[in-house]
C-alpha cells in the first residue's frame, strides 16, 4: 500500500510493483499521501483551493492552531528539516531523538549534528523520560536540541501523549534545551490525545493540536500527510536568534516555494473543517482494515497505528524458511492482490501498510476484502535473494533490488536465480580470486594496473612488449585463466587482460551491458596507450565481449580469436551456476566421451587451478542476470565481422555445443576452426600447449604487427 522512497525500488528487475502487470487493479497506491485516483473529492478540493490561490493574496488571517510568531513556508517537509538545521543557532551538538525519519537525519547530519536515538517510554509513543534526564545530563558533547516526531512513522503510527511530551518540555527547560517537533501528522497525534486523555476529553481536535505545539519552541511540518496538498510544508519558531537566521536566508534566497503555492498551502492550513474530516476518515480506513485483518488470521502487529497497518512478514506462512521474508512477502502480496505495501522503517521483519488520506470508504472496504481473502487461503511464497551491490550489509534495504529463487514463480522481467547460486549467497562464498599470484607464477613480470574511469575502477594485467593481444575471460573467472597463454605470448606480445565489472578489484557501472563492456575495454586500451588494432582473444563469455568489440570497432580490430565460444549467452542447460559444478560436469563429459587418461590423472590439479582463478562478486553477478535475460544474440551480425578470425573448439564442451562453433564459422566470413579432440569447455588450462600452438600460428599468419 505504501511505497513511494521506500518500496518501489525495492522489488525491482522483475518484481517491481510499478513493472507487474495488473493494469486492472484499482489499488495504485504510491504512498500514504492522496492521490487523484484515490479520491475524485480530493481531487475537487485542491482544484478548489487553487483557483481560491489565483483569486487573493499570501496573507490573512494568522493560523489559529500554529502558536509562532515566525513562519516560513517551504516547498515540501524536507525543505524545512534541511533549513531549521541549516540555520539553528549555536553548536553542532548531540540532538536526542524518537527515532525520526530519515529524512530528519539526513539532514542533522548534513549540518554536523550528531543525532541520539531515545529509547520508548513502555509500549506507547512517548520517550523514557528517565533516558532522556541521562542525556540532558551528560557533559560531554553539548545537546544542541531535542527533536520529536509526533506519531511516530518509525513507531508504526503511535502517538506521543500530551502528558508525556509535557513532561520532555520540563525536562528541556530545566536544561536550556530547546525543543523541536516534526509535527507532519499533527491532526492524527491530535485525534489520539482528544480520545485517550481525561484532561482533553471534549475539547476540539485543532485545540489538541495547539496544546501539542505549544509545547515546542519549534516545529516543521509536511502538508502532504495530513493536509491533503501535493506538496508544501514550514518550518516554525519562537526562539528569536532561530528566526533572524530563517529570515535572513529567505531574504538572501528568496522564498522556499513559489507564490501560487503558497497560497495554496495557506488555504489547505487554514481550511480546519474540511482536514479534520479527511484526519477522521483515514483513522476510520486504518481501523477498517486492521479489523479485517485480524479476523482473516493476518500476522497483524499489536500496535495501534493511526495511518498504517503492520504486518510481521516472519508470521506469514512458509516465510519463516525465508532468509529475506519482508521483500518475498510483499512481492506475493502484489502478485496475487494488486496491492504494494513497503519494508517498515523501524522493524527489518515488518511490513508496513499505509492508508492515503482521502481514501474513500468503498476504496478501504474493497482493499480489505482482498486482502482478507488472500489470507485465508494464502498462496505459496516465491523465496527472493538480493541482487546489487546496494545490498550489502548496512545498505538502505527500502532501496535493495530482488530476484525470484529458482524454483519459484518466474519473473517476467528476467531469469530466476539458481538454487547454488542461492546457497553461495546464503553461505558468503567468496572466490579464491588468486589471478595475481597464477599470472605471477607464470610471468613474475607482470604488471598490475588500476584504471579509473567515471563510472569505475578496472583491473588490468598486463606483460611484454611488441603488437597487443587482447584477453577477455569468462564470466566468473579472471587473468589467471589466460596464465599459461602469458607464458607462450609475452615474450613477442604485449598481452592484456581487462577484468569485467565484479571480477578481481573492477568496481560494476551503472550500465551492465554488452555496449558499455565493450566500450570500456576501448577506452582502458586509450589510457594504457593502445590505440592502435589489437588482436581480441575471448573465451567462454568473453567471446560474445570479444565479437562485440570486433563488431562496434572494428578498426581497433586487428584479428579476432573465439575460445569455445558462442553468438549468445545461455548455451548452457541451467543458466548461471556455482563454477565448482560446471567444471565437475565438463571434466564429466570429457572423460566419459574422449576417455582421455592424461584428463583423468590430473583433473583435481586442473579443478584447483580453475578454481584459483574464480573470482566474481556474487551480488554483481546476478546483476548480470539483466543482460542475459535479453538474450543478447549477435548471430544475424557474424557476417559483419571483417577480420581473420579463429575459431577454437573442444569437442566435449558441456557449455558451447559443437554445432554452435560450426555456425559461427559458417557465418564468419573469414574464420578458420580448430577442434581439440580430449579437451571440454576450458582448454586455455586444460590443454594450453595445444591453444598457443594455435593461437601463435594464427597471429603469424594474420601478421604479427598489426
Amino acid at each position: 500500500m505504501e511505497a513511494g522512497a521506500h518500496a518501489a525500488p525495492l522489488l525491482a528487475h522483475g518484481w517491481n510493483p510499478l513493472r507487474l502487470p495488473f493494469s486492472d487493479v484499482p489499488f495504485d497506491l504510491l504512498t500514504d499521501s492522496w492521490s487523484e485516483r484515490a479520491d475524485p473529492f480530493m481531487a475537487e478540493r485542491l482544484r478548489t483551493l487553487s483557483e481560491s490561490a489565483l483569486d487573493g493574496d499570501d496573507a490573512g488571517d494568522d493560523l489559529p492552531w500554529l502558536p509562532f510568531p515566525t513562519v516560513i513556508p517551504t516547498a515540501s517537509g524536507r525543505q524545512a528539516e534541511e533549513l531549521l538545521c541549516r540555520c539553528w543557532p549555536g553548536v553542532r551538538g548531540r540532538v536526542p531523538h524518537n527515532r525520526l525519519f530519515p529524512t530528519w537525519l539526513r539532514s542533522l547530519a548534513a549540518s554536523g549534528f550528531h543525532p541520539e536515538r531515545l529509547p520508548a517510554a513502555g509500549a506507547g509513543g512517548d520517550v523514557d523520560p528517565e533516558a532522556l534526564a541521562a542525556a540532558l545530563a551528560d557533559t560531554g558533547t553539548p545537546v544542541s536540541f531535542v527533536a520529536l516526531e509526533l506519531t511516530c512513522n518509525a513507531a508504526g503510527g503511535v502517538a506521543l501523549s500530551l502528558a508525556g511530551l509535557r513532561t520532555v518540555r520540563e525536562l528541556t527547560r530545566a536544561h536550556g534545551v530547546p525543543l523541536v517537533l516534526d509535527a507532519t501528522r499533527l491532526l492524527e497525534n491530535a485525534a489520539a490525545v482528544v480520545e485517550g486523555e481525561e484532561s482533553m476529553r471534549g475539547r476540539g481536535l485543532w485545540h489538541a493540536a495547539r496544546e501539542l505545539l505549544a509545547q515546542a519552541d519549534a516545529v516543521t511540518l509536511s502538508a502532504g500527510k495530513d493536509f491533503g496538498v501535493h506538496h508544501g510544508g514550514l518550518v516554525a519558531t519562537a526562539l528569536p536568534e532561530l528566526a533572524d537566521l530563517l529570515r535572513e536566508e529567505t531574504a538572501a534566497r528568496g522564498p522556499w516555494a513559489g507564490l501560487l503555492e503558497r497560497r495554496t498551502l495557506r488555504r489547505a492550513l487554514l481550511d480546519l473543517d474540511g482536514v479534520a474530516r479527511l484526519v477522521r476518515r483515514r483513522l476510520a480506513a486504518v481501523t477498517t482494515l486492521r479489523q479485517a485483518l485480524r479476523s482473516a488470521g493476518a500476522p497483524v502487529v499489536d500496535v495501534p497505528g493511526s495511518h498504517c497497518v503492520l504486518l510481521d512478514a516472519r508470521r506469514v506462512p512458509g516465510a519463516s524458511e525465508l532468509r529475506h521474508p519482508v521483500p518475498s512477502v510483499l512481492a506475493w502480496l502484489f502478485a496475487h492482490t494488486g496491492i504494494r505495501g513497503g519494508p517498515h522503517l523501524g522493524d527489518d521483519g515488518l511490513i508496513r501498510l499505509a492508508v492515503p488520506v482521502g481514501w474513500p470508504r468503498k476504496g478501504i472496504t474493497d482493499l480489505a476484502g482482498r486482502l482478507s481473502r488472500h489470507f485465508l487461503a494464502p498462496p505459496p511464497l516465491t523465496a527472493l535473494v538480493p541482487a546489487g551491490e546496494e545490498d550489502d550489509a548496512g545498505g538502505d534495504p527500502a532501496r535493495a533490488v530482488y530476484r525470484p529463487v529458482d524454483g519459484g514463480t518466474r519473473s517476467p522481467a528476467g531469469p530466476a536465480v539458481p538454487r547454488d547460486i542461492v546457497e553461495e549467497l546464503e553461505e558468503g562464498y567468496a572466490p579464491a580470486d588468486e589471478n595475481a599470484g597464477l599470472l605471477a607464477e607464470a610471468v613474475p613480470e607482470v604488471e598490475r594496473h588500476m584504471v579509473r574511469l567515471a563510472d569505475g575502477d578496472v583491473e588490468v594485467f598486463a606483460a611484454g612488449d611488441g603488437p597487443v593481444v587482447l584477453l577477455m575471460h569468462p564470466f566468473n573467472m579472471g587473468a589467471g585463466v589466460f596464465a599459461e597463454q602469458f607464458r607462450a605470448l609475452s615474450g613477442r606480445y604485449r598481452t592484456v587482460v581487462v577484468h569485467h565489472p565484479g571480477v578481481g578489484a573492477s568496481t560494476a557501472p551503472t550500465d551492465l551491458s554488452l555496449a558499455s563492456l565493450t566500450d570500456s575495454r576501448a577506452e582502458v586500451l586509450d589510457r594504457l596507450g593502445a590505440t592502435g588494432p589489437v588482436h581480441v582473444v575471448g573465451a567462454s563469455f568473453g567471446s560474445l565481449l570479444a565479437q562485440s568489440f570486433a563488431l562496434r570497432h572494428p578498426e581497433r580490430t586487428a584479428s579476432l580469436t573465439l575460445i569455445c565460444g558462442s553468438f549468445r549467452y545461455a548455451n548452457r542447460e541451467g543458466g548461471v551456476n556455482r563454477l565448482e559444478r560446471v567444471v565437475a560436469e565438463d571434466f564429466d563429459r570429457i572423460v566419459s566421451g574422449s576417455g582421455s587418461p592424461r584428463i583423468a590423472r590430473d583433473r583435481q590439479r586442473l579443478t584447483e587451478l580453475l578454481l584459483r582463478s574464480e573470482s566474481m562478486d556474487a551480488r554483481t553477478g546476478l546483476r548480470y542476470l539483466d543482460l542475459f535475460a535479453g538474450e543478447p544474440d549477435l548471430r544475424e551480425r557474424l557476417p559483419e565481422i571483417s577480420v581473420p578470425t579463429l575459431l577454437v573448439q573442444g569437442r566435449h564442451d558441456s557449455v558451447i555445443p559443437l554445432k554452435t562453433a560450426h555456425l559461427m564459422h559458417g557465418l564468419i566470413p573469414d574464420a578458420s576452426y580448430e577442434e581439440i579432440p580430449d579437451a571440454g569447455h576450458f582448454p586455455c588450462v586444460t590443454h594450453p600447449d595445444e591453444v598457443n600452438r594455435l593461437l601463435a600460428a594464427f597471429l603469424d599468419r594474420t601478421g604479427r604487427r598489426p
